[in-house]
């Protein structure tokens, strides 16, 4: 019985699962392995970045060295990030710590990203199975260790000291090089980091409806992208609602156009602010190859 002849077939049954196997083992035990040989590549193109196989292994490598399962195909998740700056106890205790740490000529009204950034946060560490960031402890953060410039606003430095408190990183190409400070990314690079369940914050231009159109206006409100649907059309959750309401409740999912996203975020060549939070890794840097 030992002397039996394997089929050719049979030898490359055998041969491929002990690839899978070998494959398997590395990805768990030796993660830069994987950073090299996938990540770290010139530039992954919009069909490698469509194909089920990069999803597959982007779930696997995401869920073994970070520890996180996507969780953003799961129903109403949203409801236990949702944070809306213009809660009334939010902004009162934004005032106080402005008045505790004398930052009198600030407005409390000025807390999109430190809302964006918890929103974002909160997701990861619900992914975690962590409880979530308080506002409020985000709040005398950012005013105590004095991140924020004069006017209450939070600079890219203060965001990403923020971030990394929490134990996060930020992905994002450097903005000097198409002449703004921060981060920004490409557009397939949203529906990248979408299609393997990470919501991406990114900045957009605001008016009294939601998301302006505007070619020449200012790009300083934070949202989070949180997915994206089968109509190209985008789900986003920002932190200052249309409706004005005053409840986080108020907070939740808008749908909106790619064409409408697009107009409100690109500064030029598909290109826009905003960054992707991450967990730490245990290998110096994670290098998307992007």
């Amino acid at each position: 019985m030992f002397n039996k002849r394997f089929t050719r077939l049979e030898k490359l049954l055998f041969l491929l699962i002990g690839l899978f196997l070998f494959i398997d083992a590395a990805l768990i035990l030796y993660p830069h392995v994987y950073e090299r040989v996938y990540l770290n590549r010139d530039r992954i193109s919009k069909e490698i970045m469509r194909s089920k196989l990069a999803v597959f292994l982007d779930n696997f490598y995401w869920k073994n060295t970070l520890g996180i399962e996507p969780i953003s195909g799961k129903p109403e998740w949203w409801k236990k990030v949702a944070v809306n700056q213009t809660h009334p106890g939010l902004l009162k205790t934004v005032q106080t710590a402005f008045n505790k740490y004398g930052y009198r000529n600030a407005t409390p009204y000025s807390m999109c990203s430190e809302s964006a950034i918890a929103m974002n946060i909160n997701y990861l560490r619900l992914a975690e199975g962590l409880p979530p960031v308080d506002m409020d402890e985000i709040i005398h953060l950012v005013t105590s260790e004095r991140w924020l410039y004069s006017d209450g606003s939070l600079p890219v430095a203060g965001q990403e000291r923020l971030i990394e408190h929490y134990g996060y990183d930020v992905f994002g190409h450097p903005a000097e090089e198409i002449g703004f400070r921060g981060y920004y990314l490409k557009s397939f690079e949203i529906d990248y980091f979408l299609s393997i369940g990470y919501p991406v914050l990114i900045y957009v231009k605001i008016d009294e409806n939601g998301l302006s159109r505007v070619k020449n206006g200012d790009v300083n409100h934070a949202i989070l992208v949180i997915g994206k649907d089968d109509s190209e059309d985008y789900w986003i959750l920002d932190p200052l609602p249309v409706n004005r309401k005053t409840s986080h409740h108020a907070v939740a999912p808008q749908k909106v156009s790619a064409e409408t996203l697009y107009s409100s975020w690109f500064i030029e060549d598909e290109k826009g602010m905003g960054y992707l939070i991450h967990k730490r890794t245990n290998v110096y840097e994670v290098n998307f190859g992007f």
